[in-house]
């Protein structure tokens, strides 16, 4: 498993994050680190993306991506949480630029990594 995903909830609204480098609004989460589990991952990765320290990021199952350029097939844990709040204390850094709630009864933004934001309503 390469890599791990986290959808946090509330409501009905999913937190996102904006990637400088692929310009588009994506779930946080990312490669594992040699050593981490994917757990260790996905809650170290939303630290690091959204500022958000959360360890009661729950396993909701695995996706398996077929991307087409280059054809392969990509794998990541998705873990999942709710919070009462919505946070909104975020500093800016290398590779996101914003977070954002995006409220799903509303279709996903224009710019929004399409299999991120499904595979967050799946898991939901």
């Amino acid at each position: 498993m390469p890599a791990a995903l986290a959808a946090v909830w509330h409501a009905r609204h999913l937190l996102l994050v904006f990637d400088r480098h692929r310009h588009q609004w994506e779930l946080p989460g990312g490669w594992i680190d040699p050593g981490e589990t994917p757990w260790q991952a996905a809650v170290r990765e939303l630290h690091e993306e959204a500022g958000l320290h959360l360890p009661t990021l729950t396993l909701a199952g695995y996706g398996r991506f077929h991307l087409a350029d280059p054809p392969h097939d990509e794998y990541a844990a998705v873990y999942t949480a709710r919070v009462t709040t919505r946070h909104t204390t975020f500093v800016p850094n290398e590779e996101i630029s914003a977070i954002r709630w995006w409220d799903s009864t509303t279709p996903s933004p224009n710019d929004a990594q399409i299999l991120d934001t499904t595979l967050a309503l799946q898991v939901r």
